[in-house]
C-alpha cells in the first residue's frame, strides 16, 4: 500500500496560487488547501464510496458520493 504526504501548489490560470498538503494512505486521501484565508479539507474514502468537503471556519461539511 502506498503511503505519503506532500506539499502542493495549484496555479489556476490567471488566479493566485492555492497551496496545501495532501496525505495518501492506500486508497484513502486527505487534501487540505488554503485560499484567501479559508481552509478547505477534502477527504476521499473509496472504500465507503464517500467524499467529504469540510470548511472549518464555517463549521460546515458536505458529504458526496465518491465518483
Amino acid at each position: 500500500a502506498v503511503e505519503f504526504s506532500a506539499e502542493m501548489v495549484v496555479q489556476p490560470k490567471g488566479d493566485e496560487p492555492m497551496t496545501g498538503k495532501i496525505y495518501v494512505k492506500g486508497d484513502k486521501v486527505r487534501q487540505e488547501t488554503t485560499e484567501e484565508g479559508e481552509t478547505q479539507i477534502m477527504i476521499i474514502r473509496p472504500d465507503k464510496k464517500l467524499t467529504w468537503m469540510i470548511t472549518p471556519e464555517e463549521k460546515a461539511y458536505m458529504e458526496m458520493p465518491y465518483q
